[in-house]
Formats: structure tokens, sequence, C-alpha cells
């Protein structure tokens, strides 16, 4: 039997469409506070158009930023390069869960 890298795969209960995966980046547009924008889903939801069973997110901060840092990343960086979402307030996890059900609406 051949198996392809289109083909399904389950792992540990969970199926994959095919054995495709997206590393994850750095380079994650987000917000100047972290915060998943439109930009963010449009940028996950590139690499689900186009067909990729498995996308892992990338950097996340899951702790607060010290104000300096953030500051010093805002001066660096503009809003498609600026790269670390963030997940150190409770409001953040129903954004990313957002994220999440975008993303599987397109199994």
């Amino acid at each position: 039997m051949t198996i392809k890298i289109t083909d399904p795969i389950t792992i540990n209960g969970m199926t994959l469409k095919n054995r495709i995966a997206f590393a994850p980046f750095f380079n994650i547009p987000a917000g100047e506070d972290g915060e998943v924008t439109a930009l963010t889903l449009r940028w996950f939801e590139t690499r689900a158009k186009g067909g990729i069973g498995f996308i892992m997110s990338g950097a996340i901060n899951p702790i607060p930023m010290p104000e300096q840092a953030r500051q010093a990343m805002k001066a660096m960086t503009t809003p498609l390069t600026r790269s670390l979402c963030g997940l150190d307030q409770e409001w953040m996890i129903e954004e990313w869960r957002k994220v999440t059900d975008f993303l599987h609406s397109y199994d």
C-alpha cells in the first residue's frame, strides 16, 4: 500500500485531512498589544485555504510583555511585521478560539 502526502491521517484520535503541516512561524501579524486582528485571521486563512492539514500557531506570548519591550517592538515593527500575538489576558483566549473556529471552517 502506498501512502500519499494527501491521504488523511489520524494521530491520537485527531484526524487530519492530509499529512501537510505548517510549522510554527515567528512572523504572525498582531495588533499593538498582541491582539488578534483581521490581518491575523487573513494570515492564517491563507494557509488554511491552501489545503494545509495541520497549522501550528507559532510565537504567542503567554505572559505580559514588559512595557519597555512592548514599546521597543512597536518602534521596530509595522502591523505587517509585528509578530508577538499574546495569550496573557483572559479576553485573548476568546480571540484565539475565534481563530481556531475560523480555521476549522476550512476542514
